[in-house]
């Protein structure tokens, strides 16, 4: 209800009603999705889109992605020509809030799932991340981070 009281009218006219349409399937999408935990935070809802830690220790992070990994990372191959190492953060949501999660430049990518990823090629990890970021959709697929702290 609160929404229509609105003094805001959005510069473009026609376009909003369906947008407000979509915004509220999708918030219930969430809600159903996160089986009510994190109720009324808006803020854990986003934070799920983004990434999520799976397991974490010392120098090591196992997360869960929601959307393709150079959105979060500028990366290059690592010190052995093979493998992908993180070089920077992209400045974004995404790049932020994996840094946030203590992830650190450097560090290498040591598995895709559960397949290791250290002795692949970077075109063909590069491959494999695409076809699992398809493959999982809005799940979120799991790749794994170690490096020094």
């Amino acid at each position: 209800g609160m929404l229509n009281k609105s003094p805001y009218k959005p510069p473009m006219g026609g376009g909003m009603g369906g947008m407000m349409m979509n915004a509220g399937m999708l918030n219930r999408s969430n809600l159903k999705k996160s089986g009510g935990k994190g109720k009324g935070k808006g803020k854990t809802n986003d934070e799920e889109k983004i990434l999520e830690i799976v397991s974490k220790k010392h120098g090591k992070r196992h997360v869960r992605l929601f959307a393709p990994l150079d959105q979060y990372i500028v990366s290059k191959k690592g010190d052995d020509g093979k493998g992908l190492q993180i070089e920077s953060f992209v400045d974004n949501k995404y790049g932020k809030m994996m840094e946030e999660k203590g992830l650190k430049a450097g560090w290498k990518l040591t598995k895709i799932a559960k397949q290791d990823a250290t002795k692949m090629s970077l075109f063909i990890i590069k491959n494999q991340l695409t076809n699992q970021a398809q493959m999982s959709g809005k799940n979120g697929y799991n790749i794994t981070f170690e490096g020094a702290y």
